[in-house]
């Protein structure tokens, strides 16, 4: 009989790896935020500029839909490239949890050896992400612009959306442990990988997911400085949640 470990096994075995780590970890964290934050600020700043010259030359201040549409094109592209982030900080806890040497330079490993597979994987996520928010967005821009859009349309719309996204993120959700186990397989193969071997195992992973929200609610009364502890803490349960589930794949 195959036996899986539980939410508070793989928490307490969580806690245990990320002793005497949680200072690399944050490094990697607070790093990968820092160059996210400088390259969308490039962005963002590129755009409100282009508004404010428009508007010093007599014409409207206001975003239009097609200028929203290409500052979400803009932005979402920019997320495909740094999503590539991902196989670096995926392999800096996959080396914690198997007690090998972990470095915050594991950031760019994504970048040097496998960008275009990490690529490819950050180019599906963001992209499904986006063609479930884009609807809701776009309605709640026009809801701003008095176009007719009520809240109950947009709630109803949130919750679709969410159905359609959840199952699907978290199929999805073990390409880049799959990618570091399986570098030779396409990134087509490891996504259709990752939703062969969470068959039947999104709902446990949701609630895996869902167990960590009260305390994001206390971090939010640390004024957010509690998620530098938390988001390594959540990383390396989900990294050994991947661990266990491929361990148990093998002996079936």
């Amino acid at each position: 009989m195959i036996q899986y470990a539980s939410r508070a096994q793989l928490k307490e075995k969580a806690r245990e790896q990320m002793a005497g780590h949680y200072g690399n970890a944050i490094l990697l964290s607070i790093c990968r935020s820092l160059i996210v934050f400088s390259l969308t600020f490039a962005v963002s700043m590129t755009f409100t500029m282009i508004l404010t010259v428009r508007t010093l030359m007599g014409g409207s201040a206001e975003t239009s839909l097609a200028e929203y549409l290409l500052l979400t094109a803009c932005t979402t592209l920019l997320s495909i490239f740094t999503g590539v982030f991902q196989t670096g900080i995926t392999l800096f806890y996959l080396n914690t949890a198997c007690s090998r040497p972990a470095v915050t330079a594991n950031l760019f490993y994504g970048f040097k050896y496998l960008f275009k597979k990490s690529l490819g994987i950050s180019a599906v996520l963001i992209l499904l992400n986006t063609a479930c928010t884009l609807p809701f967005d776009i309605c709640y821009f026009l809801l701003r612009s008095g176009k007719g859009f009520d809240a109950i349309t947009m709630a109803i719309l949130c919750i679709v959306l969410m159905c359609i996204y959840i199952p699907l993120s978290l199929g999805l959700s073990q390409a880049y442990y799959l990618l570091l186990d399986f570098p030779q397989y396409s990134a087509m193969e490891l996504m259709k990988l990752s939703f062969r071997i969470m068959k039947g195992h999104k709902w446990e992973l949701f609630c895996l997911q869902m167990s960590f929200l009260p305390l994001g609610f206390l971090c939010l009364l640390s004024f957010g400085i509690g998620t530098l502890w938390l988001v390594p803490y959540m990383n390396m349960t989900q990294t050994l949640y991947f661990l266990d589930l491929m361990q148990n794949e093998h002996r079936h």
